[in-house]
């Protein structure tokens, strides 16, 4: 998932994730597992996500999520 940076820090973001894990928990989940930028770990910390590792990825091309290295 991602939000728009100009709507970012209003609880949109947190609201949608929130209502999916929500939803699935009613389904009987009572695990998740996430990969994610580190532009969004404050979010899934936030919820009760916990870091279990790490993961390094390779993109091709552009993407404003990554860092240019």
């Amino acid at each position: 998932m991602a939000t728009a940076p100009e709507h970012q820090r209003r609880g949109a973001g947190r609201a949608v994730l929130q209502a999916a894990l929500d939803y699935h928990h009613a389904q009987g989940a009572d695990a998740f597992y996430l990969v994610a930028t580190p532009a969004g770990k404050s979010l899934y910390d936030a919820v009760g996500f916990e870091t279990v590792d790490d993961l390094a990825i390779w993109v091709t091309g552009h993407s404003a999520q990554f860092a240019h290295v």
